[in-house]
């Protein structure tokens, strides 16, 4: 993968001046600094949230990966697959992460709004 190793976090970085920034960071680095722009409201709740999206990106991605490999092979083996807990342990935990799944109200159908 070319981006930088998980895991990421969401935290704030106070600089020399005093000033309090809200970043994403592995064990090592800083990634990127999350912003809230120039809004006349106060959007620090939003930026706070999109800050942990973006934090849960790697284990989300390799959630995927895995569920991708999974249902593959289940497919094969099984036709429409059948139970995998250990990979939707895996996708919950992600999910999780992220701040959970905005679909998890909707019915078996796929149907519904996501929760806000």
């Amino acid at each position: 993968m070319p981006h930088t190793p998980g895991p990421w976090k969401a935290s704030d970085w106070k600089y020399a001046n005093s000033t309090v920034k809200r970043v994403i960071q592995n064990e090592n680095d800083a990634i990127c600094e999350v912003l809230d722009l120039w809004c006349m409201d106060d959007r620090t709740p939003e930026r706070d949230a999109n800050a942990i999206l973006i934090a849960a990106a790697p284990e989300m991605l390799n959630a995927l990966a895995i569920a991708q490999a999974t249902i593959q092979r289940l497919s094969t083996q099984h036709g429409p697959f059948n139970s995998a807990q250990g990979t939707l342990d895996l996708i919950d935990a992600a999910m999780h992460k992220a701040g959970g799944n905005p679909y998890e109200d909707q019915d078996d159908t796929g149907k519904g709004e996501p929760t806000k």
